[in-house]
């Protein structure tokens, strides 16, 4: 008696629907995180130009985070 060569029998996994909703939570929560941290990055912008008093300009507020970034005052 011959055998007979048979291929391998290939099977798609799909993922399960649990899968899927919490790789969009993972995903929300990533884009929750980084929206909170700019979110604190402006507000420190907005408040030390708003210390210094060059909020009402925007060249004079960079300016002012710059030299606030090289370790000067107002």
């Amino acid at each position: 008696m011959v055998g007979v060569y048979s291929a391998p029998l290939l099977v798609a996994r799909s993922k399960g629907r649990a899968v899927v909703d919490s790789e969009w939570v993972i995903a929300l929560g990533i884009a929750a995180l980084v929206a909170a941290v700019l979110g604190i990055a402006v507000m420190i912008v907005l408040s030390v130009c708003q210390f210094c008093g060059t909020l009402g300009s925007y060249s004079a507020c960079y300016w002012t985070m710059v030299t606030w970034l090289w370790g000067y005052w107002c």
